[in-house]
C-alpha cells in the first residue's frame, strides 16, 4: 500500500516538475493568447516565472510584463500569475488567469502617462497629465471584453486648466463593457459649476469614439473650446472623436 502512495507521490511530482519547466513561451501559443488581439517581441522563462517582453496592441505600446505562477492555480481550471507590468509610460501590477477561451485580470492598479498614449490629441499629451485605474477587474474572450469594472482617476484636465488660469477638478469615473467594447464614463466639475462629461467606447483592435460633452457659460473657457473644434448644441459644447481599428 505504502509502495503505491510513494509511486503515486512521484508520479505527482514528476507531472508537476514537466509542467513548470515548460517554456512560456510555448504555452503562450498553445492557448491562443494572439488570438485577444495582443503581440509580443519576446518570451522568456518557463510556465512558473517568465517575462514578456515588447506586448503591444494594434494601436498601443504595451511594454514588457513579469509573470509568477501562483502553483496551486495548477490543479483548477484557470492558470493564475501575478503580473508585474512596466513601460517607458507607466506600471501596473495585478493577478490574470489564463484559459483557452478567455483571460481574467483581477485586483488591477496602473497608471499611465497621457503623453505616452498614442493616438491621443497633442493638447492632451503636452498636459503632463496621467491616467490611473484602481480596484480593476477585466474579463476578456475571443468576441473581446466580457465584463469589467474599475475607478479612473485623471489629472490631466487639472494641469491643462492651470496653463489657462482656471480651475477643475480630476476626471473620475468606471470601467465597463457592452458588447465586447470597453466603456468608460467620465466626469469633472469646476468649483465656478463648469462640467465636462466624456463617454468612451473603445475595442481591442484599435476601434474607438470618444464623446466629449462641456456645459459652461465661462467666455473664455467657451472661446478655448471653439479654438478645439467644440460645436455648440442645445447649450452643450460637443466633441466628438472616432478611431478605425483593424477589421
Amino acid at each position: 500500500m505504502n509502495k503505491w502512495i510513494y509511486a503515486i507521490l512521484a508520479g505527482l511530482v514528476f507531472l508537476s516538475t514537466v509542467i513548470v519547466s515548460m517554456p512560456l513561451g510555448f504555452v503562450m501559443n498553445r492557448i491562443g493568447a494572439g488570438n485577444f488581439g495582443v503581440g509580443w517581441a519576446q518570451v522568456e522563462g518557463s510556465v512558473f516565472k517568465g517575462r514578456i517582453n515588447g506586448v503591444f496592441t494594434p494601436s498601443q505600446a504595451i511594454g514588457d510584463i513579469r509573470l509568477n505562477l501562483r502553483p496551486w492555480s495548477l490543479f483548477g481550471g484557470v492558470v493564475e500569475y501575478d503580473f508585474d507590468w512596466g513601460s517607458s509610460g507607466g506600471r501596473g501590477s495585478g493577478v490574470v488567469g489564463v484559459s483557452p477561451n478567455a483571460l481574467r485580470f483581477d485586483n488591477v492598479r496602473f497608471r499611465h502617462s497621457l503623453s505616452a498614449i498614442e493616438g491621443m490629441s497633442s493638447s492632451i499629451r503636452m498636459s503632463g497629465g496621467d491616467i490611473r485605474v484602481t480596484d480593476g477587474m477585466v474579463e476578456l474572450d475571443l468576441s473581446g471584453c466580457r465584463q469589467a469594472r474599475g475607478q479612473i482617476v485623471s489629472n490631466a484636465l487639472t494641469k491643462a486648466a492651470i496653463s489657462y488660469g482656471k480651475n477643475f477638478g480630476p476626471i473620475t469615473g468606471t470601467l465597463a463593457c457592452d458588447q465586447g467594447y470597453f466603456i468608460a464614463e467620465m466626469q469633472s466639475v469646476s468649483p465656478a459649476g463648469d462640467r465636462i462629461d466624456i463617454s468612451s467606447r473603445f475595442g481591442l483592435l484599435g476601434d474607438a469614439n470618444v464623446a466629449v460633452d462641456v456645459m459652461t457659460s465661462d467666455f473664455e473657457i467657451i472661446a478655448l473650446l471653439q479654438r478645439f473644434g467644440f460645436e455648440l448644441n442645445d447649450n452643450v459644447w460637443t466633441y466628438q472623436l472616432s478611431t478605425q481599428g483593424l477589421s
